[in-house]
């Protein structure tokens, strides 16, 4: 991981996205990461990233 502090759980498969995942997509997406980079570290499909990106519950 880049991050000393790295405080976040890993996802669970087959369960929604928390408040605080949505978060860290949406701050990631401002510092300009991939979808695959912010997927591997909450710990979900990158096409799950996708598709909130595409569903706008996380801003761009």
């Amino acid at each position: 991981m880049d991050h000393v502090y790295f405080t976040t759980t890993k996802h669970e498969k087959g369960k929604h996205l928390s408040y605080d995942e949505r978060v860290l997509i949406q701050i990631r997406l401002k510092d300009r990461w991939s979808a695959n980079k912010i997927a591997k570290e909450i710990g979900c499909a990158p096409n799950t990233v996708r598709n909130e990106m595409r569903r706008g519950t996380v801003s761009l």
